[in-house]
């Protein structure tokens, strides 16, 4: 009788125990959707590059509109919480967040994630966003690659086509290039101008204007849409329009730690504006191009397209030494670029004109 009296008792208290972990669960269930949510963004690039202002700050709009102002920001550009290659610690130690990561501050790092940067991939920023986007949050090699990191990818994107942008040399033949100083940020970079006979300089987008106003650089290679961000335009004389000589990735990560606290209503909103953002971003930057084009040549620099015949000579030059130095990096490293590369072409292909 008195075996049995536990046994009762046992199955009241285990009944009463799951009881409460399920009233508990339920609890902190509710206080997680109903609870408010505060995340710190960091990036290495000026507050008023287009990455920040079209990029990150679009993005934060969209959540915090999605939401009803359910989750806020705590903002921390232009390299504020650390410097531009130390994003990734920022989210490890929770220092921050989300951050929009730049690869090309990382060495081969981050090298996956610039396929993005070989010239010539493609004909529209928001083609190639889309594609990008697609391949970040969507291929497995991506996911084992980031799951390594304790990072979930967002969107991602390029600023745009790079272009060859000068003090005082107008490049008119391929022998322009020799022993050209020129900025160029990250490895595809500096292979593709090294190709080409130039002297490549790694230098931040933050100091490209002191380095052309000291004459430490004869040019660099930038995206036109965002010279005014670092106001190099002032001292600038010549700019290619119609080159390719590659582009510099960017995207937004979200820790896994922070992603894994959220409820399922705030990361339906976040992947949203992810979408929401890849598109704002990419259409923006396309829209620019030609605008900034008209604008700087009405300032008195010199626009001007390279010859059919100069660009086949270029890419002759740059093409095979990028693409197969990203592809034989990517293999030592244990992944498979050439279904890296088809799946990108074919989302490539997916999101052409």
């Amino acid at each position: 009788m008195k075996k049995k009296f536990f046994s009762i008792a046992f199955i009241i208290l285990t009944v009463s125990s799951i009881t409460i972990a399920c009233s508990s669960n339920e609890k902190n269930k509710d206080a997680k959707e109903n609870d408010s949510v505060n995340l710190k963004v960091a990036h290495p690039l000026s507050d008023s590059s287009t990455v920040a202002t079209e990029g990150a700050e679009y993005w934060m709009e969209q959540v915090e509109d999605a939401t009803d102002g359910k989750v806020t920001f705590d903002y921390y550009p232009s390299e504020q919480l650390g410097k531009a290659g130390t994003m990734d610690d920022l989210l490890d130690n929770g220092v921050a967040d989300v951050a929009l990561i730049t690869p090309a501050y990382y060495g081969d790092e981050l090298e996956l994630t610039t396929i993005i940067e070989l010239p010539g991939i493609f004909d529209t920023v928001e083609q190639s966003s889309l594609a990008y986007t697609d391949l970040l949050t969507e291929n497995d090699d991506f996911k084992e690659f980031f799951d390594s990191l304790n990072q979930v990818p967002m969107w991602g994107s390029n600023m745009g086509p790079y272009e060859v942008s000068t003090l005082d040399k107008k490049i008119e033949d391929i022998e322009d290039f020799k022993g050209l100083q020129i900025r160029a940020s990250g490895n595809t970079q500096e292979i593709l101008y090294n190709s080409l006979g130039a002297s490549p300089t790694s230098m931040s987008s933050s100091d490209m204007y002191t380095g052309l106003q000291r004459g430490s650089i004869d040019g660099i290679s930038y995206t036109i849409s965002n010279w005014e961000a670092y106001s190099v335009q002032e001292e600038l004389k010549h700019s290619t329009t119609n080159g390719f000589f590659g582009t510099t990735a960017v995207y937004m990560v979200i820790s896994d730690k922070a992603w894994d606290s959220l409820s399922e209503e705030v990361k339906s909103a976040i992947e949203k504006a992810n979408n929401d953002t890849t598109e704002h971003f990419s259409q923006y930057m396309d829209s620019e191009l030609d605008k900034k084009i008209d604008e700087f040549s009405d300032e008195g620099i010199e626009m001007y397209e390279l010859s059919d015949d100069l660009l086949d000579d270029i890419y002759d030059h740059i093409k095979e030494p990028t693409y197969s130095d990203w592809e034989d990096s990517i293999n030592e490293k244990g992944f498979d670029a050439d279904t890296i590369m088809d799946e990108f072409t074919e989302n490539l292909e997916e999101y052409s004109d």
